[in-house]
């Protein structure tokens, strides 16, 4: 790890950072910004509400998982849960009608799918992915998606609502 990364001020970028994605989706029924790359104010000052500029609104407009089911790249589709998520998948896929366990499902095993949890967190990463949600500076999709993970394992349904909320 280098310096820079040891010093408080990385520890304190990630924290705002983490934070401001958080904010993101779980702020959503409360906000329509989320980035402050949209805006002129600054990622704390939208955490905290005191922005000096004037607010702007940020248009979210995301896609619900049966409509990633018909519009998500192969590439996108063939991607598997692991390079995108922490955790293991909450559903059980299986390959085919042979029955087969898949222990690492694709994005497209997961969109056709029953489990709503693992539905929602892919629609959601396809959403930041696609630039259906604009994502903090610093953030990328596959980050945005890992925070959203570990969130709903605290507050499921919050962040579920939540990302239903964004579909159009």
């Amino acid at each position: 790890m280098t310096t820079a990364q040891n010093s408080p001020h990385h520890g304190r970028r990630k924290f705002l950072v983490k934070s401001s994605s958080l904010a993101l989706i779980t702020s959503l029924p409360l906000k329509s910004s989320w980035a402050a790359g949209e805006c002129d104010g600054t990622v704390s000052g939208n955490l905290s509400g005191n922005t000096s500029s004037v607010a702007c609104n940020t248009t979210v407009s995301g896609i619900s998982p049966d409509t990633w089911k018909t519009i998500a790249t192969t590439t996108e589709l063939n991607t598997v849960w692991s390079a995108v998520f922490a955790s293991t998948s909450k559903g059980t896929y299986r390959r085919g009608n042979n029955g087969i366990f898949i222990s690492d499902p694709t994005l497209e095993n997961i969109l056709n799918g029953l489990d709503v949890y693992d539905r929602y967190l892919v629609a959601g990463y396809l959403n930041a992915l696609n630039g259906h949600y604009p994502l903090a500076e610093g953030v990328n999709a596959v980050t945005y998606a890992q925070i959203l993970e570990e969130e709903a394992q605290v507050r499921e349904a919050d962040v579920l609502n939540a990302l239903e909320l964004t579909w159009t």
